[in-house]
C-alpha cells in the first residue's frame, strides 16, 4: 500500500513552499529537521494502525498484547508475575493494569492464580486457551514485521537501531527541565 492510500494524517508532509515560509519566518526552524520527525510520526501511526488490524482480529489491542508477550516471554523464564510487577514492566499504573487484567480474565487470556508461597498474592498467567491464540497468531505476525522490515539488510537494521539509540538522545536532551521553556 502507498503512502497515498493512507489517510493524509498518517503521513503528514507539509509543502515544501511551507518549509521554506516557515525557516523565513522562525529561524530555528529545520525544515529537514521538521519533514524527518513528520515521516517518524506518520511510519510509527502506520505501523501501529497496520498491527493494530491485525491485534484486532485476535481481540487484542496493542497495549493488551504487550502485556500478553510479556506474560509469554515470563514463561520462558519460569518467572511468576504479580499485578504489580506486571505494571512495573509494561511501564503503565495499577489501576490502569487492574482493568487491562479485568478485560483479558473476561477473554479468557489470562487467569488469576494463587502464589505459591504467599497465599495473600495472585499471580497472572496465560491461560492455556490465550497461550494456543497467541501461538497460533505469532507465526504470521513475525512473518508480517520481516515482510515489513524486509527492503532493509542486517546492517542497515543495525544501522537504524544506533539512529534511534541518537534519536533517544534528543529526545533526553529535549525533556531535560534546563531545555524547557514556560
Amino acid at each position: 500500500m502507498s503512502s497515498t492510500d493512507e489517510p493524509s494524517h498518517l503521513n503528514p508532509q507539509p509543502p515544501p513552499r511551507w518549509l521554506a515560509e516557515a525557516k523565513r519566518r522562525f529561524p530555528d526552524a529545520d525544515p529537514s529537521a521538521l519533514t524527518s520527525v513528520l515521516r517518524m510520526i506518520g511510519l510509527g501511526r502506520r505501523i501501529t494502525a497496520l498491527v493494530g488490524r491485525h491485534l484486532r482480529n485476535i481481540g487484542l489491542t496493542e497495549a493488551r498484547f504487550t502485556l500478553v508477550m510479556i506474560l509469554y516471554g515470563m514463561e520462558w523464564d519460569s518467572a511468576v508475575a504479580t499485578p504489580s510487577d506486571l505494571a512495573e514492566r509494561a511501564g503503565i499504573g495499577r489501576a490502569a493494569m487492574t482493568q487491562m487484567l479485568e478485560g483479558l480474565v473476561k477473554a479468557r487470556w489470562i487467569e488469576r492464580r494463587p502464589h505459591a508461597e504467599d497465599r495473600r498474592k495472585i499471580v497472572i498467567a496465560l491461560s492455556r486457551r490465550g497461550r494456543r491464540r497467541l501461538e497460533a497468531f505469532l507465526p504470521e505476525h513475525y512473518a508480517r514485521l520481516r515482510k515489513l522490515m524486509a527492503t532493509l539488510d542486517e546492517a542497515d537494521r543495525a544501522r537504524l537501531m544506533h539512529l534511534f539509540d541518537q534519536i533517544e538522545t534528543g529526545i533526553k536532551t529535549v525533556q531535560s527541565p534546563e531545555r524547557s521553556e514556560r
